[in-house]
């Protein structure tokens, strides 16, 4: 496997090439260069070419709110957002490093200390 900072040069480098990729060059700042490196062990985890690698990272890129259609908008009731609410809150909860592991660590807590069944907190 290629190493998180030769893998990140390389998205970075291959940008300008793809669709909608110089698009996201341009919202390259410091912060987000720190997201994207900080995502790489999960990003290349999922993805088999650059081209998904770049599909996998676009929610960094996203501005913010994300909108939502109809669906997902019908799915937010108020359960559901007291659910994410608590989410939110056992994640920024999590001490020492912040891994897949801590992070599901804290979710599974969440859920078996609030009586909800695991996929109505998280999804694979």
């Amino acid at each position: 496997k290629m190493d998180d900072h030769a893998l990140f040069d390389i998205f970075v480098a291959t940008l300008p090439y793809l669709e909608g990729g110089p698009a996201l060059a341009a919202k390259l700042d410091d912060r987000r260069k720190a997201q994207l490196l900080a995502a790489m062990p999960g990003l290349k985890e999922r993805a088999k070419t650059l081209v998904e690698l770049v599909d996998g990272a676009a929610f960094l890129f996203a501005e913010r709110p994300l909108p939502l259609d109809e669906k997902a908008a019908g799915l937010l009731s108020a359960d559901a957002r007291a659910i994410l609410r608590g989410a939110h809150g056992a994640l920024s909860s999590v001490q020492g490093e912040w891994n897949a592991a801590s992070a599901e660590a804290s979710i599974r807590e969440f859920a078996q200390a609030g009586g909800h069944k695991l996929g109505a907190v998280a999804q694979p």
